[in-house]
């Protein structure tokens, strides 16, 4: 019975580690596509739509007193 359990403790680890794999791979899905189009479309969204877009790919955006900005993207490790 222990190791039945033990398995059974294995095999739902394994699962929801796949699981949390294809989460990632579907919010890195959305960001390609989103990037993908993004420079054809941009022109024909509102400002909130830009805005939309703008919240699912940047994490954090920084503006420094010399006027560099330093964007960092969500999902960063896995487009880049």
């Amino acid at each position: 019975l222990d190791k039945i359990n033990e398995d059974l403790f294995n095999l739902e680890a394994r699962i929801k580690e796949e699981e949390s794999k294809q989460l990632v791979t579907k919010q890195v899905k959305k960001a390609e596509d989103i990037l993908a189009n993004l420079e054809s479309t941009w022109k024909y969204m509102s400002a909130g739509q830009k805005r939309n877009v703008c919240r699912e790919l940047i994490e954090r955006a920084t503006i420094y007193k010399d006027n560099r900005i330093e964007l960092r993207l969500k999902l960063e490790q896995f487009i880049i």
